[in-house]
């Protein structure tokens, strides 16, 4: 008989692989687990019907897959059903933070746009509900004075959005431009226009990168980085990036978290937010990223 931490394990491992691509290394750390025992865990995927797919070292479910349709087809809604969930949730409290994530988890199983409209507040109404037929009926979205943090530019961006990420904030798009797929956080723009005489031209380019506890996105090249943090910084830490806190170890009197992430940008934000708070350990690439931006800022 299946113990329950294998259960457990096999069950987040088919979430994992249904929402993005990851590496066998990968897995085995968000698991807790060996590379060898989470090699196992997507053989055990595979032989019970799901066809975990592999491109460039990466494992994932396609959502065409008919075993992933098919348990879709478990938590389909009618229009009646649909209703009545979302008065129920509109019943509750909207200053609450466990109804808000209670909200995005429903919508996010049951694929109810209505309410996903419920989960962001009024303002963003009618751009998640631009961004929503616009994924549904593969046009491009015009961010119209588009604020990127990246660039440190304000102008109109046209892509092709094709996914919705953390509690319908963010997008996953592909910009025609730069040829390359983005995130886009839906609060940097004033409107967003659909262009319904704008179908989408790059489907096949369409693919959300995966996402290390930093939010950080990538492919291909990752960093290791290692912080010895005191329990003010660890408090500050789990709280910003929650998706930090499994890795999160005790050290004596310290924390210390350890974890490959794909860019730097912003764990170096967060330590050189509380440097006397926070020690980088065994971290080259971390420490010449935060020496080299402090030299830009003299």
């Amino acid at each position: 008989m299946i113990d329950h931490r294998t259960l457990e394990n096999t069950l987040k491992l088919l979430k994992l692989l249904a929402s993005s691509k990851y590496t066998p290394e990968r897995v085995a750390e968000i698991l807790d687990v060996s590379s060898r025992t989470a090699y196992r865990y997507i053989q055990t995927l595979n032989d019970v019907g799901f066809c975990v797919q592999r491109e460039n070292g990466y494992y994932f479910i396609a959502k065409t897959d008919k075993a992933y349709t098919d348990i879709s087809q478990l938590v389909h809604f009618t229009e009646e059903e649909e209703g009545l969930v979302y008065d129920i949730m509109q019943g509750l409290s909207s200053d609450a933070v466990v109804q808000r994530n209670l909200k995005a988890k429903m919508a996010a199983v049951f694929n109810i746009d209505s309410l996903a409209m419920s989960v962001t507040g009024s303002r963003s109404h009618s751009n998640l509900s631009k961004v929503l037929s616009a994924i549904k009926k593969h046009h491009r979205i015009c961010l119209r004075d588009y604020r990127s943090s990246h660039s440190n530019t304000t102008n109109d961006r046209v892509v092709e959005p094709f996914e919705i990420i953390d509690n319908y904030s963010t997008i996953w798009a592909f910009d025609p431009g730069d040829k390359a797929n983005k995130q886009f956080k839906l609060s940097r723009t004033n409107r967003i226009d659909e262009l319904e005489d704008q179908p989408w031209l790059f489907e096949k380019l369409h693919q959300a990168a995966p996402v290390d506890v930093f939010r950080s996105s990538g492919h291909g090249e990752e960093y290791d980085i290692c912080l010895e943090m005191d329990t003010m910084a660890q408090n500050l830490l789990v709280e910003e990036f929650p998706l930090t806190k499994p890795l999160v170890r005790k050290a004596g009197d310290k924390w210390r978290i350890s974890a490959k992430v794909y860019n730097l940008y912003a764990v170096g934000r967060f330590v050189l937010g509380l440097v006397d708070h926070v020690k980088i350990i065994d971290s080259p690439e971390l420490v010449e990223n935060i020496e080299q931006r402090l030299q830009n800022r003299m």
